[in-house]
């Protein structure tokens, strides 16, 4: 039986692909289920449409990704934090506030993408990585500096 797969299905394929599996399969649980349809001819046309638009948003998305990691990429910040004589912060540097110094800058950064790799406690300058959809990052240089 030919399927078309409304949703990614691990070791089968991904979504929009046409697939030719066996009928019990398809009827006892990727059609129940939700995962998949049968295949018809105006099916099939409207999944190959509808690929052609996912590849084109993608490829608009790594293009935008890209210049974002280009821009960003080297940028150095300052945050100043409470710290004791030994240089020792008061409280760890937090990855909202790494976002939030960018966003001042005008970088357009969506949350969660600040990677810290271990917790920042002292006074000093950091390697930061921001990660970005398709697998692109970027590293920003912090320096962070007694009040």
């Amino acid at each position: 039986m030919k399927v078309i797969l409304k949703k990614d299905v691990q070791s089968l394929g991904n979504m929009g692909d046409v697939k030719e599996i066996s009928d019990g399969y398809a009827r006892n649980f990727l059609i129940p289920g939700g995962y998949a349809e049968v295949a018809t001819k105006s099916l099939i046309v409207k999944s190959e449409e509808e690929k052609i638009k996912r590849n084109k948003k993608a490829e608009e998305d790594l293009k935008t990704a890209e210049e974002i990691v280009n821009k960003i990429e080297g940028t150095s910040i300052t945050l100043k934090n409470k710290a004791d004589e030994k240089g020792k912060l008061y409280a760890a540097v937090k990855a909202e506030e790494i976002s939030e110094e960018l966003v001042s800058k005008g970088f357009n950064l969506e949350k969660g993408k600040v990677i810290i790799k271990e917790p920042i406690k002292e006074l000093g300058e950091y390697e930061i990585i921001i990660d970005f959809a398709h697998g692109l990052e970027a590293k920003v240089n912090l320096t962070v500096i007694g009040e």
